[in-house]
């Protein structure tokens, strides 16, 4: 006798059962998914649609971790109260980021675009011409065959996070801080990283807590 896995047929969806907290946990790898979006970006669009997605998946799975775990157990309600820090500056920041995300647009700060002519070159340049329509035209002799011809390049624009006015009008600021300590960068892509470890610990917690002790 061979035994052999069920194979789905084509255009088939395979039957996934989820575990307690699975439905969170996919929301969790969304979020890392979105901050690698974010990484690789080669524009302004893609870089803030995966901040915008990043925003919605990690509130997503807080609502999910939060209400399947008070279903399941009498004391997760008030444990998770006293491990969820919602003033925490990142926190909070994170939480306003998604209701603007689902009320509005949410946008990101940049720096001004600008050109940089002939990154790495060595060499001669003879003549610069740019037209209408964008394109350039760099008469150059480079001083060796292994050096490219010079040209004009889009520099590296940087984004920041915007300050955000909410529903109430508050201002809510970048954060500086987190659980009590200072962040030395404030790009979208570390306070993500930071905001989506966070959520991981707790998320383990929470299992070590209620689902192992529940085991024994």
């Amino acid at each position: 006798m061979t035994l052999k896995p069920i194979k789905p047929a084509p255009g088939a969806l395979i039957p996934t059962a989820r575990e307690l907290w699975g439905a969170s946990r996919e929301k969790l790898t969304e979020a890392s998914f979105s901050i690698n979006m974010m990484e690789k970006a080669t524009d302004r669009v893609q870089y803030e649609q995966a901040w915008s997605n990043f925003v919605d998946a990690i509130q997503e799975f807080w609502v999910r971790f939060f209400d399947e775990g008070k279903k399941k157990f009498s004391n997760f309600q008030p444990w998770a109260g006293r491990n969820y820090p919602k003033r925490d500056p990142l926190i909070k920041y994170l939480v306003e980021a998604r209701n603007l995300s689902q009320h509005s647009v949410l946008h990101l700060k940049w720096e001004a675009p600008r050109l940089e002519l002939a990154p790495g070159f060595s060499g001669h340049i003879k003549r610069i011409k740019f037209y209408p329509n964008g394109m350039q035209d760099i008469d150059s002799t480079p001083a060796h065959a292994s050096v490219s011809d010079a040209e004009f390049v889009y520099a590296k624009s940087t984004p920041s996070l915007p300050s955000i006015i909410n529903n109430h009008g508050q201002n809510i600021l970048p954060p500086t801080s987190h659980l009590e300590k200072s962040l030395d960068d404030q790009s979208p892509v570390t306070v993500a990283k930071i905001g989506l470890n966070f959520y991981i610990d707790i998320h383990n917690k929470a299992i070590d807590i209620f689902l192992k002790n529940s085991s024994k």
